[in-house]
């Protein structure tokens, strides 16, 4: 994400569960779960591409599980480069 910001041809859009607590380099930060598929395609409506990071540890649940709503909003958001 530096790269890309660094270039300065990319918006760099974080969807997080606490916007507010992003300190990374995103020019914006919006709300999101990632099991909240509807969400996560409102959040994803323009982008280009996604980096999606889950949480392993959470109890009950994996990886798979995590990113299976988050890759479907990203074709429903007409993403290019899902995943």
């Amino acid at each position: 994400m530096r790269y890309l910001r660094e270039q300065g041809q990319q918006r760099i859009h974080a969807a997080t569960r606490r916007p507010a607590a992003c300190g990374g380099p995103a020019d914006e930060a919006v709300a999101a779960e990632l099991d909240d598929e509807a969400a996560l395609a409102d959040a994803l409506k323009g982008a280009q591409g996604v980096f999606l990071v889950t949480n392993p540890w959470v109890s009950g649940s994996d990886e798979i599980r995590q990113a299976t709503p988050a890759v479907r909003a990203a074709a429903v958001a007409g993403v290019d480069q899902p995943g």
